[in-house]
Order: C-alpha cells, then structure tokens, then sequence
C-alpha cells in the first residue's frame, strides 16, 4: 500500500490558495471611495461622493461612448450643434452653489466663441482646439448632481458633454470654466464654482458655411452665396497673412445705414442685421461682424435719398480685410 505521508501539507497548502482566490474575489466585489456606478452596460460614470459636499466636479465619463448602448441612441455629437458665438443667459437651479447672487450675475451677458479653428472668451483666443465628445446618460447626470428633472425638464435620453483641449493629447485643458460644458435641450450647460449656467446662440450653427479659413481658401471657392475671386496674402503655411480677400457675385442684405467719418473721409457705413451675418464671408476670429463700407461712395449718395435710415441692399464685389472697416461692397441697388 501506498504511503499517504507527504500528501497532508500539500493538500493544506492547495486549500490555503483556494480560500485565498476566494477573498480575492470578495474584496474585487467591493465598491471603492469614488462610488463608481456599473450603469447595466451604459458607460461608466464615476460619483466622487467627497466632491457633492466640496462643489467640485462630480461626475466623470469614464469611457466615450457616442451612441451608449443597447443600440442607436440618435444622439451622436454633429459638430455644428455647438459651433458659433453663446451668451450666459441665466443660472440653473442646482443643489451646490459656491456664488454669491452678485457673483453668479457678474457672468450673465459675458459671451463664448466655438468654432472649428478656435475658440474665445474673456479677451483670450485659443487658435486650433482640439474638442474631445463624451455621451452620458441623463439620469446619471441629475442623480450625481442632485438635480431635479423638474427643473431642468431634460428631453433626451442621453447629454453630451464637451471638452476643449489646447493640445492633440488633450492634457491641457483650455479656460477654466469653458473648456467643459454639456449640451442639453439645445443649449451649452458650463459650471462655475458649483454653479451651474446656461448659455444661449447668438450666432446660429449655419455660420460654420461661411466662415473663411485662411489656412484653406482659394480662388474659385464657394463660401456661402458668394465665390473667391481675389487673394491679397503674404507668406505661406504658419507665416501666412491675409490682407484682402475680393468675392464676384451679389448678395442681398438687410441693415442700417448712416453717412459718417470713416477714418480715410466721409462715406455709408452699413450695419447689417443678424441675419445677414449668417450669410456672407467672415473671418474666423471676427465672426460677428457687422459693419460693411460701400466702396461706391458717388453711386451710393444717388440711392441713398438720406443720411441714415434703415433698407435692403443689394451688393457686389464683396471684400473683408484686415483693416480699420473690415468688410466692404459697392452698392448695386436699394430694394423698395
């Protein structure tokens, strides 16, 4: 008969493994401090449960995730739905609040510029961002937020939310409170010190058409209702400067007018309406534009019967520059 001498400890030592494998799996099992939330196969979100009491960010996508899951969501970002000029409008109903009423109406009017090329706030450009998009699921946003839906009415399923990187490794985040915002029942969403705000368009998303890279534009180019038909540049690549840039074709817009100093003599100075802003060729830094010299100046005091008024104006030889007037035109005729 065989000895069994020798087979005891190593059978011990087999089940000391096994309970160890076994405490091993309970301990995985156990949530950490951070609260991370499984979701049921949605993206993960992270709840920092010390952040709710200390007005810091709360809820972290863990994953990016475009259309969530258990199918198509219709809810994957298109990048013009937050491209152009947002104004801080009102503060949101929220459960932190880290400003005074007088603080939180100091930022009500100050305005955001996002665009494919750059963006802006507070005086200070950002040329070349880099957007990174996250979807997360609403209910997840208004219980790590401790919000109420009856307040903020949320009709979608899922939000996006959006960060804005100065580099393509998106480590470097841009403005402080800027850099991130969510878009929610079509409007930008950003916190500030707990807080949360809304922003509303200014400009609409049909801008991005007839925005002018400069980096990109030719002779021959179609940008909105109008086509390049002259470059005055300097340099090439990085060291490139546009100076003028000259467009065939005509254009109706709408505005008022006034006879007044220009800087180079008395001539009409138009300022055009909202509308027609969405229309014509801006530069990318100077997307809200607004005031058009009429190079005619002898044609338009035929068609101008006054010094100032309000009309619709068909126009031509549309040019903007980098200049004291940026934008100017001969005037063709006054619509009755």
């Amino acid at each position: 008969m065989r000895s069994t001498k020798g087979i005891q400890p190593d059978l011990f030592q087999n089940n000391k493994l096994i309970i160890l494998l076994i405490m091993l799996v309970m301990i995985s099992g156990c949530k950490d401090n951070t609260g991370t939330i499984a979701n049921e196969g949605n993206t993960p979100v992270t709840v920092d449960n010390n952040a709710i009491n200390q007005g810091t960010e709360v809820i972290k996508p863990t994953e990016t995730n475009k259309e969530g899951s258990g199918g198509d969501t219709n809810t994957e970002i298109q990048e013009n739905d937050f491209f152009g000029i947002w104004k801080i409008t009102k503060v949101l109903p929220g459960y932190i609040s880290g400003l005074t009423q007088e603080e939180a109406d100091a930022y009500i009017g100050r305005q955001v510029t996002y665009m494919p090329s750059y963006c802006e706030y507070d005086g200070q450009t950002l040329h070349h961002p880099h957007y990174k998009y996250e979807q997360l699921p609403t209910s997840e946003f208004i219980e790590g937020y401790k919000l109420s839906n009856e307040d903020w009415n949320i009709e979608e399923e899922y939000i996006t939310r959006v960060e804005v990187y100065q580099d393509k490794t998106q480590t470097q985040p841009w403005q402080e409170y800027v850099s991130s915002f969510y878009i929610i029942n079509s409007h930008l969403i950003i916190s500030i010190e707990g807080d949360f705000f809304q922003m509303d368009r200014v400009i609409g998303n049909n801008l991005s058409r007839t925005i002018i890279n400069p980096a990109t534009v030719e002779i021959g180019q179609s940008i909105g209702e109008l086509t390049v038909s002259e470059i005055d540049a300097l340099g090439k690549g990085e060291d490139l400067q546009i100076n003028d840039i000259t467009f065939s074709g005509e254009i109706t817009v709408t505005g008022t007018y006034e006879w007044e100093d220009t800087g180079d003599g008395f001539g009409y100075i138009i300022t055009v309406d909202e509308e027609a802003i969405q229309r014509i060729p801006l530069f990318e830094d100077f997307p809200d534009e607004r005031t058009l010299f009429l190079s005619n100046t002898e044609e338009a005091k035929k068609l101008l019967s006054s010094s100032s008024g309000n009309a619709t104006f068909v126009i031509t030889n549309y040019s903007i520059g980098y200049r004291q007037i940026m934008m100017s035109a001969d005037l063709v005729k006054v619509m009755e």
